[in-house]
């Protein structure tokens, strides 16, 4: 009885201190120069102010992007030019920031956290931060913590049905792809966003360098047919990607670019400065709309009613028909 009655207190205890820990407020001090506030000599022109949030685990992550007006703190583009004091920061901790949605994403509520762009541990020191108006923080402890957050995989590829691939024979498709295979869309055309993917190596530019350093990545992406909520599901040169291509307006000249191709890549830059660490994130757009396939030519996979379905979202240039989406840095250091 008093070992199963230790067991009980010491698990209890166990237990509260968890919890309390992930409730924990911190709170991070922020100022507009690089002294962090131990230059006493501008005590009376340095601004300060606080960032709070919730302690969190890999279990608990969760982020609500919030908007701050810091009165007359400098702003440059609409981003406050800031130094955030990491000396608060524990061991196995981080502290990570975020975008707000972009304003064209139907997909994501606009109070959640987006994109991270900025990672910040113990080591830190007084870091440079550009803080959005609207923005998003989460101080996350613990080996399984990352900037990707849960919340924002609302696109799982594991659970998308896969549309089978068309065999092809001397360079041409079976003769399935000559039968016709339209998309009637019932419904407006919505943008939507995949999760950020890492698209490049870290980059590690030297702090005594006279220059910035560039971080270049590529992303690639399938002629794809996924249905809503999930992250690209298959390489399919079919009559059905052209179309639904058609319906959601893709040009004929994309359109018979995708007739030869059955995927997609993007190769990009960007610099990060000086004493920066730093990797390149993509995240894809993708276009999606209610409607029904219809014909001979599509695969049974396509053939299950009205759904919403998405296609990946392309742009033409000089480089040829490339994936659409934002490319960005998150810094590491």
């Amino acid at each position: 009885m008093p070992n199963s009655f230790l067991r009980l207190v010491l698990f209890a205890g166990f237990v509260a201190k968890h919890v309390a820990a992930q409730d924990q407020l911190m709170s991070f001090d922020v100022f507009s120069s690089s002294d962090c506030g131990t230059d006493k000599g501008m005590i009376f022109t340095e601004r300060h102010n606080l960032l709070r949030t919730v302690q969190s685990t890999p279990e608990t992550e969760n982020c609500e992007a919030g908007t701050i007006d810091w009165g007359s703190w400098p702003q440059t583009n609409g981003q406050y030019p800031s130094f955030v004091d990491t000396s608060n920061i524990e061991d196995h901790c981080q502290l990570i920031f975020y975008t707000a949605a972009p304003t064209d994403d139907d997909g994501t509520d606009s109070s959640k956290c987006f994109l991270p762009y900025r990672s910040l541990n113990s080591n830190s020191g007084c870091a440079s931060v550009s803080i959005p108006k609207k923005h998003g923080i989460v101080y996350c402890c613990g080996d399984g913590c990352t900037p990707i957050l849960p919340s924002t995989q609302k696109r799982d590829g594991n659970e998308a049905e896969l549309v089978p691939t068309l065999p092809r024979l001397n360079g041409v498709y079976n003769k399935k792809r000559d039968s016709q295979c339209t998309f009637d869309r019932t419904s407006d055309i919505t943008t939507q966003y995949l999760f950020p993917i890492r698209s490049s190596d870290v980059e590690n530019c030297y702090p005594g360098s006279n220059f910035d350093c560039q971080v270049t990545g590529e992303y690639s992406t399938s002629a794809s047919i996924s249905q809503s909520n999930t992250q690209g599901v298959s390489v399919s040169a079919s009559t059905g990607f052209l179309g639904i291509g058609v319906s959601f307006g893709y040009e004929t000249s994309v359109t018979k670019e995708i007739g030869s191709s059955t995927s997609f890549s993007q190769t990009y830059t960007l610099s990060i400065p000086p004493g920066s660490d730093g990797y390149l994130l993509f995240t894809a757009k993708q276009l999606c709309g209610k409607g029904t396939f219809n014909g001979d030519g599509c695969d049974n996979a396509l053939k299950v009613g009205e759904q919403e379905w998405c296609i990946p979202a392309l742009i033409t240039g000089q480089n040829g028909t490339q994936p659409d989406g934002i490319w960005s840095i998150l810094e590491t250091n």
